[in-house]
């Protein structure tokens, strides 16, 4: 993670050495992830206030996802990264939107 916000791009681990990235994945460079591979429904829950995942971020990954069935903004301007874990009124703002999406996803997989 550290590595694709001093580097600016999302790709996999620079190993440090042109050596060590040609034995992990055959190139100097480590490759860029290729969102076109990702084909299963994807739903992104983000807040504004999130430290770790901006919201200008969440919008680049949902713009290069090919399937993304929700783009879901919490409805809490002080919600944080540890709030998806800790927040007390998670089951109202995240976890009934997110049963509801498996709920509707589940007779089709």
């Amino acid at each position: 993670y550290a590595q694709s916000v001093d580097g600016g791009e999302w790709k996999g681990l620079d190993y440090g050495s042109d050596e060590a990235n040609m034995r992990h994945w055959n190139s100097i460079n480590p490759p860029q992830y290729n969102y076109s591979m990702v084909t299963a429904p994807v739903a992104l829950f983000w807040a504004p206030n999130d430290w770790l995942v901006v919201p200008e971020d969440v919008q680049i990954l949902a713009k290069n996802l090919p399937n993304v069935v929700l783009d879901f903004r919490v409805n809490e301007n002080e919600y944080t990264h540890l709030d998806f874990l800790w927040g007390i009124n998670n089951f109202h703002l995240l976890y009934g939107p997110t049963l509801d999406l498996l709920k509707k996803y589940q007779l089709l997989y």
